[in-house]
């Protein structure tokens, strides 16, 4: 009896923990089936190694969702990969998608970034009609170095190496017959004889007078300087003093040309009084002027 209660017990246990585990299973798959959000498809021309379902979405850094499927394009050329962002997040229209790998392990994400000018000329040119809105993409950090390689590849293709090589040899053996045609020791020869002539002709006693005439006119020069300074200072101020002075004497002569000008117009009045009653010059006051009578007219 004992026994049986046991088994009872354990087999219901056991079916208690498969019943939850499966009431556990179906309501995250349900979750995630109910689960709201947008879509939004990226198409890529390189390979998508590392990319898988569930792989996640991030715009810089943030996580704002998941890749929902990866498929082949309906053209058989692009990759489709299909992005679900979570429903509250609204993406614009200039986002542009690119391919990152998280360390070493080979696994890659998703990162949404906005678009850049440079970054039109990448984007793969589609030729169908798309399920959901479209974001551009750009090719992933080493296919970029793998195209900048190529095109420094090719850059050096296009070089002449060989014209460049035989017109550096010509050049090269140019200049060596012409330094072998210099003759190096006459002119090493010519330039020390003519140093030597020079200090023969300079010798250190005609250098010593030289250089004391040179300092003696300096300092002649200098005196000058100095007495025509001076010269100009006394200038200054004798011109200075001398238009005060011009200052004062016009003053003066105003005040003199005031007082003639009075003067003449005295005398003018004097002669002209004297003109009229010449008998004043002798005696005196004029005589009074005689009155007439209405009865003498």
């Amino acid at each position: 009896m004992i026994n049986q209660k046991a088994k009872f017990f354990v087999g219901l246990f056991m079916v208690s923990g498969i019943s939850l585990a499966v009431v556990a299973i179906i309501l995250l798959g349900m979750n995630r089936f109910l689960e709201k959000g947008q879509f939004y498809a990226v198409y890529f021309n390189e390979s998508v190694q590392g990319l898988k379902p569930d792989s996640p979405v991030k715009y810089r850094g943030v996580a704002i969702g998941h890749i929902e499927r990866i498929s082949l394009a309906p053209d058989s050329k692009l990759i489709e990969v299909i992005l679900n962002i979570e429903s509250d997040i609204s993406l614009e229209e200039n986002m542009v998608a690119q391919q990152k790998a998280v360390g070493i392990t080979g696994s890659k994400f998703i990162e949404l970034d906005r678009q850049k000018d440079e970054d039109e000329d990448l984007f793969p040119k589609l030729e169908f009609p798309t399920e959901y809105p479209v974001l551009a993409s750009r090719p992933s950090n080493i296919s970029e170095l793998f195209r900048g390689i190529d095109d420094i590849v090719q850059k050096l293709n296009a070089l002449d190496i060989a014209g460049i090589s035989t017109s550096l040899k010509t050049s090269l053996d140019r200049m060596d017959q012409t330094m072998s045609d210099i003759d190096a020791k006459g002119i090493s020869s010519n330039i020390k004889t003519s140093l030597e002539i020079i200090n023969k002709g300079f010798d250190q006693e005609r250098w010593g007078r030289l250089i004391s005439g040179l300092e003696k006119n300096v300092n002649a020069l200098e005196k000058f300087i100095n007495s025509t300074d001076s010269l100009m200072q006394k200038t200054s101020g004798i011109m200075d003093r001398a238009g005060v002075e011009v200052s004062n004497l016009s003053h003066h002569l105003i005040a003199i040309g005031q007082n003639l000008e009075k003067t003449t117009g005295n005398l003018d009045n004097l002669l002209e009084q004297i003109s009229t009653h010449p008998s004043q010059l002798l005696f005196g006051d004029p005589p009074p002027e005689r009155v007439l009578d209405g009865s003498n007219e």
